[in-house]
């Protein structure tokens, strides 16, 4: 593991110990921050697709009504359900005798976490999410139409590695916490300047940002990267039924080199949208990207 990703690794912590006493029960004591999903160590050349911040699903058993009850209730976090290794975790859990403290002491334990990043799409992702390797529907079904992957498929041309806004998990969803976040996050820079440098060091051909309350966010945070090719374009797709969905999508350079897209449909909920048109939405957003 690079010194550089030890590096990363410590500075989100920094932040979310810092935060601990700002966001109260919404940070979870056993849950390090998550920099990535996916293989960055993949030779192929890489798309990055950006959402919001890691859902609590990556790492307890409640869902959120159940979680923010209990915390309610109690304020305890040691009554939290976490989903527990061998079998059930999907990135590195704190243990109960662990603290985040203890990552920045513990170079064995960094290591570890950064390991189950990479090995996200190895062990048992969130399908719901994100989409399973095989038949896909969701973001792993758009991402085949580009010729990408967050999975080990042989015979696509990228590895996709996921990232977000901002990297710590919380119980609510961000539409909930959004004011903490514009607080403590973004009006002082500290998640701009995190996700700046994530996506330099793994370096894409390609960033897709999905929804479009994230793609606003986004182009707020990073407007003196963008550069602006083709804007407002529009998808349209008659199902069999008769009943049609849309999207808007925009095509943009990130860092005068890496090409952006930003889509109106949240890919991890696309309602309303088969696996049919994705495909087609898919084959547009390619065709449209080599245009010039």
């Amino acid at each position: 593991m690079s010194s550089y990703e030890i590096e990363m690794l410590h500075r989100a912590v920094r932040k979310q110990i810092e935060l601990r006493g700002k966001w109260g029960h919404e940070l979870l004591d056993r849950a390090p921050p998550v920099l990535w999903f996916g293989n960055t160590q993949s030779r192929k050349p890489k798309i990055v697709t950006i959402g919001a911040n890691p859902s609590r699903s990556e790492f307890l058993k409640l869902n959120k009504k159940q979680a923010l009850k209990l915390l309610t209730d109690t304020g305890d976090q040691t009554k939290l359900i976490y989903l527990e290794p061998p079998n059930e975790n999907r990135f590195r859990v704190l243990e109960n005798n662990e603290s985040l403290q203890d990552i920045l002491q513990n170079e064995a334990l960094s290591t570890e976490i950064l390991n189950s990043y990479n090995f996200y799409f190895k062990k048992q992702p969130y399908v719901k999410w994100f989409g399973k390797k095989e038949d896909p529907y969701l973001v792993e079904r758009l991402l085949q139409n580009l010729n990408g992957s967050y999975y080990e498929i042989p015979d696509v041309q990228y590895t996709a590695i996921h990232l977000d806004l901002f990297p710590f998990v919380t119980v609510s969803d961000y539409s909930q916490i959004r004011g903490l976040a514009e607080r403590d996050l973004f009006q002082n820079q500290w998640a701009q300047n995190f996700l700046r440098d994530l996506i330099t060091y793994i370096a894409p051909e390609l960033i897709v940002v999905f929804g479009s309350s994230n793609f606003r966010v986004f182009k707020r945070l990073f407007r003196e990267y963008l550069e602006e090719r083709r804007r407002k374009l529009s998808f349209e797709y008659e199902k069999n039924n008769g009943e049609s969905v849309c999207a808007n999508y925009e095509i943009m350079t990130y860092g005068y080199k890496t090409s952006l897209v930003g889509i109106s449909v949240n890919l991890g909920n696309p309602r309303g949208f088969t696996k049919d048109a994705l495909d087609a939405l898919g084959s547009q957003i390619l065709r449209d990207l080599h245009k010039r």
